[in-house]
């Protein structure tokens, strides 16, 4: 089975444009991923602090 050159580059050139663009989103996904990540228990525990004081029987 023979492959045409032009289309194996054509293959091999939309892939790795497809692989750039991935990889740009899949970073953008992991840096929102990360900041959700680092914000949530900060979040959490100054809700928890705040409920833990509103509940103080004090």
């Amino acid at each position: 089975m023979s492959i045409n050159p032009v289309k194996a580059s054509d293959i091999r050139f939309s892939f790795s444009q497809f692989r750039k663009k991935h990889r740009h989103e899949k970073a953008m996904s992991r840096t929102s991923l990360a900041e959700a990540i680092y914000a949530w228990p900060c979040e959490s525990i100054s809700r928890g602090r705040a409920d833990s004081l509103h509940s103080r029987p004090y």
